[in-house]
């Protein structure tokens, strides 16, 4: 049993399941930061994926994302990672389903224009310093309005509001918080970001 307080509300929830819902029943490699499949599968269906969707998570880490957006249609699936040591482990999660690259994030291989829909999960306060993330996130986005076509949508999961929005603010990019989680301790918000008015 678990009890969330959050102002005058308190939310008391029972877990029914055991570890074995939360990780599919699948072998599963990990790495630092992962995130489980279940909230990668919240992410992914806040995207509303579409059977002819470019989809890239450019953050991948093990794949958890991309590996839950494969249970849908897709045209492509494309992940990436700056990290070398990461990328073996997405590639052994993707195997099949996803095409998974060694990529930075601020400057990716991708055609301008040419990706329909992002979901990720960038670094957040804990695995780097506050002062990076401001200049990471900035030319994170500033390379996903580059390569997302004109409709196209970008979602983010992290817990450095103020930095995505300032972020968000200097590329031109309209920013919505969309919903709330606590995981971890931390208190997280996913965010739909458009390069157009919504």
């Amino acid at each position: 049993m678990r009890a969330d307080l959050d102002g005058t509300l308190c939310r008391l929830s029972i877990k029914w399941t055991d570890a074995q819902f939360r990780y599919r029943g699948n072998t599963r490699y990990f790495t630092q930061g992962s995130i489980r499949p279940t909230v990668a599968a919240g992410l992914v269906r806040i995207s509303k994926p579409g059977p002819n969707d470019v989809f890239y998570d450019p953050f991948c880490g093990s794949g958890t994302i991309p590996e839950e957006r494969a249970l849908f249609p897709a045209r492509k699936i494309l992940a990436s990672d700056y990290k070398r040591e990461v990328i073996w482990t997405a590639e052994q999660n993707c195997e099949g389903i996803a095409i998974v690259f060694q990529s930075d994030a601020r400057q990716t291989p991708s055609r301008s224009e040419s990706i329909d829909c992002i979901v990720t999960n960038p670094p957040w306060n804990r695995q780097i310093a506050v002062e990076d993330l401001r200049h990471l996130y900035a030319a994170f986005l500033a390379e996903a309005k580059r390569i997302l076509k004109p409709n196209g949508k970008l979602w983010v999961l992290t817990d450095c509001h103020e930095e995505l929005t300032m972020a968000a603010r200097e590329n031109g990019l309209y920013r919505n918080a969309v919903c709330e989680l606590s995981l971890h301790g931390l208190h997280l918000k996913v965010y739909e970001i458009r390069k157009t008015s919504p």
